[in-house]
């Protein structure tokens, strides 16, 4: 008998073995370059990275879902280790890259117009086949993703709960950069057009690419300055550490061969006053990390920074200059446009499952109580 367009289109989904996943770099970038919102946090270079640095402790479950026998959709999820999940603590699921870095909109690794159905299958897989886990948890999910839209309207297959939110500002680069700035009042413009004229003209500023032919010394420059920013303003970082400086060593080894990595300078004759460390990937700018020489503060160089490295994102057609993760009230000095991002906990449709789920129902109602009475 013929095969039916139902039979046709079943996808088929499995855990993906280490050589699977080894060999389906091009694979995976194209279906990440599909995906509603294409991130570099969702490539096989970055998801790759990040298991060879953070991942010794987990066990992979990176579904591979299948149509007809071609790789169609991924979600990278590890099981953490048992001797870390023992009982009664739960077996937690999570998203691969998802600890230690703060990646921005996470989802499905799919087209568009597979995702639904990639989604369906995933999740039938996990709660039929794999079912060595309790708890699902998933970060930094944007509103307007294909995973957020899935769990909103699945809430009678599987249960979740929101456990947490922030924001990602993001500026529309539609337009050009002087009709951008022409958007601002003179008094919005003014701070950073005088220090960038007083650096130009009084420093002979430049911003150009990083210069080194080794990008681990541009690497080095942008740790040491991020280092001496957050000292200097008390700001209490994640970006630090010979952990976090080892990881993205091997992640732009991974990469230097494209043109993903966007690490720029502002030079007065050599001297490296402020740094900006960032990627691009479908057609966006991603701002992961600033840092400058705060002996030069009174020039405002990070200010400045962003004014040249948006403009230079405008210059180069971009879509869109995303701030990533993070209510910083410098931030909406450049737009007032955000995303709103959740973290999702996800239950197994099993016993501890289910009393995890009212316990952190019970815990929730209680907060709110002491909330509204906070002398209880």
């Amino acid at each position: 008998m013929p095969e039916t367009t139902k039979e046709k289109d079943l996808l088929e989904v499995r855990v993906a073995t280490s050589d699977e996943v080894q060999q389906s770099r091009e694979t995976w970038n194209t279906l990440a370059a599909a995906m509603k919102y294409p991130t570099i946090f969702c490539s096989w270079e970055w998801i790759h990275t990040w298991w060879n640095h953070f991942g010794i402790a987990h066990e992979p479950a990176i579904l591979f879902i299948y149509r007809r026998g071609e790789l169609t959709g991924i979600l990278p999820l590890f099981l953490e280790n048992r001797r870390e999940a023992v009982y009664p603590f739960p077996r937690r699921l999570g998203f691969c890259g998802s600890t230690k870095l703060y990646p921005d909109h996470l989802d499905i690794i799919c087209a568009v117009d597979d995702a639904k159905q990639c989604l369906d299958s995933a999740f039938g897989f996990l709660t039929a086949d794999f079912r060595r886990w309790d708890i699902l948890q998933l970060s930094f999910i944007a509103e307007d993703s294909n995973l957020f839209s899935w769990l909103r309207t699945n809430r009678d297959r599987i249960k979740w709960r929101i456990k947490g939110r922030t924001v990602a500002p993001y500026l529309n680069l539609a337009g050009s950069f002087d009709d951008y700035m022409g958007s601002f009042t003179s008094r919005q413009r003014y701070p950073v057009q005088s220090r960038r004229k007083k650096l130009l003209e009084r420093h002979a500023m430049r911003y150009v690419k990083c210069d080194f032919g080794d990008l681990s010394e541009c690497l080095t420059s942008v740790f040491d300055l991020h280092a001496q920013r957050a000292v200097a303003k008390r700001i209490d970082s994640t970006f630090t550490g010979d952990e976090i400086f080892r990881f993205h060593v091997d992640l732009l080894k991974e990469i230097q061969d494209k043109d993903w990595v966007w690490i720029r300078f502002l030079k007065t004759g050599e001297e490296i006053i402020a740094v900006f460390y960032g990627f691009v990937f479908g057609n966006r700018v991603f701002y992961y990390q600033l840092g400058h020489d705060p002996g030069w503060d009174a020039f405002s160089p990070g200010m400045v920074m962003l004014n040249e490295a948006i403009q230079e994102a405008f210059a180069g057609n971009h879509l869109e200059f995303n701030f990533l993760q993070g209510e910083e009230e410098y931030k909406y000095k450049w737009t007032k446009d955000q995303r709103i991002l959740y973290d999702f906990s996800v239950y197994q449709n099993n016993m501890r499952s289910r009393a995890l789920y009212t316990k952190d129902i019970l815990k929730q109602a209680l907060k709110k109580l002491l909330e509204r009475h906070p002398r209880a």
